[in-house]
């Protein structure tokens, strides 16, 4: 009997300290938003020798946004995010 107490203790105290550090770091009301650069750089192979246009499409995956860039004769390409 006094093992199954100690156990169902132990098993409540390791629920209690998983809930209270899970839930403590969901701060929504803290959210930083970071900016970052991207920069493409296009190289060809042998076959191809230029390029007049290029359709870029760009995907967001934290918020779904779809960025559509066209790149017209340019081997370097930067974007801000």
């Amino acid at each position: 009997m006094k093992h199954k107490f100690l156990l169902l203790c132990f098993a409540l105290l390791s629920l209690t300290i998983i809930t209270v550090s899970c839930s403590n770091d969901d701060d929504i009301d803290n959210v930083v938003n970071q900016s970052s650069i991207l920069t493409i750089t296009f190289k060809s192979t042998n076959d191809i020798k230029e390029y007049k246009e290029l359709n870029l499409e760009i995907l967001e995956i934290n918020t779904g946004t779809v960025i559509n860039e066209k790149i017209e004769s340019q081997s370097v390409f930067s974007k801000e995010l």
